[in-house]
């Protein structure tokens, strides 16, 4: 089977390489991962023919194309959709006799040009071809937008719409900002998963197509997305407008964290939920801590004693406590 060639490659801008065949795994396996080009994933491999699928793959190019829609290889291959995916690099491999824990980098997207073959060793083989974002024009690349002009030649005073390196190093900068909502834990929490974020192209200074790809994609990994959202830009060849979705859903988002880290999709996290809703819920919640801790839900003392006041009970200061450690937390 032919191991890499064309697919390799850097931004074809669109344009097909030549299709390579590659042992395939399913998006399920990625359990906890996004499915995106130029970040990392982890999966665990089990069973035999699993683990025929990862020698096939050391003794080539390394390369395992991950298919984004599981049917694919239960018999559900469109030709006309031509299925869509995004071919990872082994990049660390922890092997026992049980299993194999491996570290995967997204290198490309493909399309699957055929129904995947079974190998003899029980694992898929697809023919992939790779596809990049379409190239930017040298104009949108120059990192500053043109100045409109009238048809008598007059400077037109309406702001021109921001060019590709002006999204990114805006989006960069919301990026960042997020750092403030989640602390240095959570900024080091995203960099163990995913890695620095590439530099976004210095002002006045020229970007490259290949470049804007690799950080959009980062990007869309960091933040909090729907599942539609991701499949829609992993399949979209147009850089600046995801450039452009990533600056928006920022935006929005304003001091609310969405960052991609565990528990993002919580209420606390989604970019949905309303200030009042969060309020709200907060408030319940606060008030829940505040009645337990004074002991408003516990039963009465029997009369034929004189009962110890609740705020001196262990257990009640110790509710207080949570109180306090909750309300910091969700303040923050």
């Amino acid at each position: 089977a032919a191991e890499g060639g064309g697919a390799g490659g850097g931004g074809g801008g669109g344009a097909p390489a030549d299709a390579a065949y590659l042992p395939m795994l399913s998006f399920d396996k990625l359990e906890g991962s996004v499915l995106l080009p130029h970040c990392p994933a982890e999966v665990v491999l089990n069973s035999l023919a699993e683990f025929a699928l990862l020698d096939y793959a050391l003794a080539g190019g390394r390369r395992i194309a991950v298919i984004e829609d599981p049917q694919v290889l239960q018999g559900g291959y469109d030709a006309v959709a031509r299925p869509i995916g995004v071919c990872l690099e082994v990049s660390r491999c922890h092997r026992n006799p049980r299993e194999a824990r491996v570290r995967l980098v997204g290198r490309f997207r493909f399309r699957l040009l055929e129904a995947p073959q079974l190998h003899q060793d029980g694992f898929f083989l697809g023919r992939c071809e790779a596809f990049f974002d379409t190239p930017l024009p040298l104009e949108e690349l120059s990192g500053e937008a043109p100045e409109q002009q009238s048809e008598e030649g007059e400077e037109v005073i309406d702001m021109p719409e921001p060019t590709a390196p002006e999204l990114a190093r805006a989006a960069v900068a919301l990026l960042e900002g997020q750092f403030a909502h989640v602390g240095q834990a959570g900024k080091y929490q995203l960099f163990e998963s995913l890695g620095e974020p590439p530099a976004p192209p210095a002002e006045g200074r020229a970007a490259t197509s290949a470049g804007l790809e690799k950080l959009s994609f980062y990007l869309l990994a960091a933040i909090h997305t729907e599942l539609a959202e991701r499949r829609h830009h992993l399949a979209s060849t147009d850089t600046k407008s995801r450039l452009r979705f990533l600056v928006d859903r920022l935006q929005k988002a304003g001091t609310r964290p969405i960052l991609n880290l565990p528990g993002a999709a919580s209420w606390m996290m989604s970019a949905g939920q309303s200030a009042l809703g969060s309020f709200a819920i907060f408030l319940v919640v606060a008030l829940l801590f505040l009645g337990k801790a004074l002991g408003w839900f516990d039963e009465a003392p029997a009369r034929h004693y004189r009962a110890k006041p609740q705020y001196l009970n262990e257990g009640a200061m110790v509710d207080a406590f949570n109180l306090g450690q909750a309300v910091n937390l969700l303040l923050r």
